[in-house]
């Protein structure tokens, strides 16, 4: 039986950043990449759309004003804080 990638969402507003999450993400096997956002506001709308496993978040993202991801992410992504 083999188990589903987990699918994950990089919001960073800086694209050079995201590109090394990706290519780190591209390399493991059990990892699938679903979306990409530059905007804080954008990354929400993409959880949404995407119901990923995991969403890596840049806390300083733009137009994002608070230190912690927004509440308005779906109810089923965990936080571990």
């Amino acid at each position: 039986m083999v188990d589903e990638p987990l699918t994950v969402l990089i919001v960073e507003d800086s694209l050079e950043t995201a590109h090394v999450l990706r290519d780190i993400i591209q390399g493991e096997p059990d990892m699938t990449i679903v979306g990409l956002a530059l905007t804080g506001q954008e990354g929400v709308r993409r959880a949404a759309e995407m119901a990923p496993d995991v969403i890596i978040m840049d806390s300083t993202c733009r137009t994002s004003t608070a230190s912690r991801p927004p509440r308005s992410l779906p109810r089923r992504t965990r936080m571990p804080w």
